[in-house]
């Protein structure tokens, strides 16, 4: 069984491929959004984390 490499394999669909391009780069903006906006969340989320841990901290003792 011969085994193809990616961007490497002979086309099934010739008359997609433009198509087939075309929904490539869409999913590929689209994820790298999504993963953008994962890591600005979890940027936010740590930040503030650190910026209410000594509040509460000072909360519990008192």
């Amino acid at each position: 069984m011969k085994t193809w490499r990616a961007g490497n394999r002979p086309d099934n669909y010739p008359k997609w491929a433009a198509e087939t391009v075309e929904f490539r780069k869409m999913a590929m903006g689209t994820g790298q959004l999504v993963g953008g906006l994962i890591r600005f969340t979890e940027s936010r989320k740590s930040k503030l984390d650190s910026l209410l841990s000594p509040l509460f901290a000072l909360l519990s003792i008192g």
